[in-house]
């Protein structure tokens, strides 16, 4: 349901235009107002819902279904509901930011404040929060960033 590129696109969306399912990736080309039809309150109105459904793409193509229902089923093997999944995949990217947060320190010591840095008009300031922190990090290790929105 994700992007129409990967092997295990199904050509099934909620998004369909003239019978023609449409990727996630795609929807904000076509609620931004790209293309006739769409326009930017749409897109300000989906954007958070879409967010969602993207981690919930990228968790599933991340492995095999089995992988990701091992992971999101309760213990007699009933899959979680769409909520439940969300936060548990928000609660596990929450813990894999904080490692990598504690590896960048470690790996970066006295050079953290000078690497882990954004420009904010003339000035740099160094990051703080975890989720910045780990994607940096994940950039600066040639690792997937492909999860911002």
């Amino acid at each position: 349901m994700w992007d129409d590129r990967l092997p295990g696109w199904d050509g099934v969306s909620y998004l369909t235009i003239k019978s023609v399912s449409i990727a996630l990736v795609y929807w904000r080309e076509v609620y931004s107002g790209r293309y006739r039809g769409g326009g930017p309150n749409h897109w300000h109105t989906l954007k958070p819902r879409w967010s969602d459904w993207k981690k919930v793409a990228l968790r599933w193509n991340q492995g095999s279904p089995q992988q990701f229902w091992s992971r999101f089923s309760d213990a007699e093997g009933n899959h979680m509901d769409y909520t439940t999944t969300l936060r548990a995949i928000q609660d596990d990217r929450r813990k894999d930011d904080e490692e990598q947060v504690k590896r960048a320190r470690e790996e970066y010591g006295s050079r953290f404040d000078k690497v882990f840095t954004y420009r904010k008009g003339n000035t740099w300031h160094v990051l703080t929060k975890d989720v910045d922190i780990a994607k940096k990090y994940r950039s600066l290790k040639g690792g997937n960033t492909s999860d911002s929105d």
